[in-house]
């Protein structure tokens, strides 16, 4: 979500999560894949030789996990945070680049699984934008809590 004057200018969702569970669990690139917490020494190389190169396309790029291990480069956890680097990079890139008007994005504001937001919040470091984090579960409550407060009373009685 873009902040812009205390407002919401612009809010990007994409299935980065599912399309990693996919790729991790279901293709040839991770091998042995298991549920091992996010190795941020191989997040943060991903990051960066995303960066790096961002012209190559993502579907080329996906090959290094697998590559790398069978070269011994990158265990089989390493290679599981290679990959959530790179399609974390690419959603971060893609999305900066519709927001571009010229000026850059000051601050980005990230929504989710603490875990989650953590990790976008390291690729938005990396491109100089500032990024508060709110905890997606807070952020479902308190909307409902407030719609509540809005409903008019008995409205509820009536719902369903």
């Amino acid at each position: 979500m873009l902040l812009e004057d205390g407002c919401i200018r612009e809010f990007f969702t994409a299935p980065a999560g599912e399309v990693f569970a996919v790729l991790r669990d279901h293709s040839v690139l991770v091998r042995n894949p298991s549920a091992s917490p996010t190795d941020m020494d191989a997040f943060e190389a991903a990051l960066r030789a995303f960066n790096a190169f961002p012209q190559a396309q993502l579907l080329h790029r996906l090959f290094e996990c697998r590559a790398r291990q069978l070269s011994g480069e990158l265990s089989a956890s390493q290679a599981q945070s290679h990959l959530s680097g790179l399609l974390i990079a690419s959603d971060v890139l893609g999305a900066l680049q519709l927001l571009d008007t010229g000026v850059p994005p000051r601050s980005v504001c990230v929504i989710g699984s603490p875990d989650l937001t953590r990790l976008y919040a390291a690729a938005l470091d990396q491109q100089d934008v500032e990024t508060p984090q709110i905890d997606g579960a807070a952020a479902v409550l308190a909307g409902l809590l407030e719609v509540h407060r809005l409903l008019p009373r008995g409205a509820l009685a009536h719902a369903g």
